[in-house]
């Protein structure tokens, strides 16, 4: 685990916090329910392997690894007793994300349906009560309509492979300068190609955010991207 992550769990000061074991999960997770699936996912920013009980934290995950302003994340990292409804309960976050700017964020990922519910929203503040008071920092809900409408999450999916794809800088601008005024994907590749890199380089240089795209569709060759000067 990361010294950041783990110095912050080592340094939190509370009564409250009775199991705090980053290297092992907190709960025993249903390896082969249709409702909630447990899955394996490999970080390419923390370079480990994360666990996410449902698909819904899957992709929340997915979408972590684009995110610019993250620097760590770690699923699964504490349990915490907090007092809910008078009686003292064990909760466990489903992920920790510390930010490039210092400052950290627990969050809860739910379905949209689960966090409109009255009576989960009523309990949930009281959790994120007891994260403001007893560690001063915030927690959040997170649901699926973040990821908004069309194939947002399938593009991720389809370039998660090439985010660990060295691209080196000299190579990279020489591209850059090269661009044509309209840019498909296909023509992106042969313009690697003319400087003796492959398609791959291509799918990186998308992947790691030189490029932009629609994502109400499935990215094709020739799909039309936006150059991010």
């Amino acid at each position: 685990m990361n010294t950041e992550l783990s110095t912050f769990l080592s340094e939190i000061d509370s009564p409250k916090v009775f199991n705090i074991e980053p290297f092992e999960l907190k709960r025993k997770l249903d390896k082969t329910s249709r409702v909630k699936p447990s899955i394996l996912h490999y970080s390419h920013l923390g370079c480990l392997m994360a666990y996410a009980e449902s698909h819904n934290e899957g992709k929340h995950l997915l979408t972590f690894e684009y995110d610019k302003k993250i620097k760590h994340y770690l699923t699964q990292p504490a349990t915490f007793t907090i007092e809910v409804d008078g009686k003292m309960v064990p909760h466990t976050p489903d992920v920790v994300v510390i930010y490039h700017d210092g400052t950290v964020e627990f969050i809860q990922i739910k379905p949209e349906k689960k966090a409109k519910d009255k009576e989960y929203s009523r309990r949930f503040k009281q959790i994120v009560k007891f994260f403001k008071t007893e560690l001063g920092v915030p927690y959040t809900l997170r649901t699926e309509s973040s990821f908004g409408k069309g194939k947002y999450i399938e593009n991720l999916q389809q370039l998660y492979l090439f985010l660990d794809v060295k691209l080196t800088a000299r190579t990279t601008n020489k591209i850059m300068t090269e661009l044509p005024s309209i840019l498909t994907i296909s023509a992106l590749e042969q313009l690697c190609t003319k400087h003796k890199k492959t398609d791959v380089y291509a799918w990186a240089l998308i992947a790691q955010g030189h490029f932009s795209y629609d994502c109400s569709t499935i990215l094709i060759k020739q799909s039309n991207i936006t150059a991010n000067h």
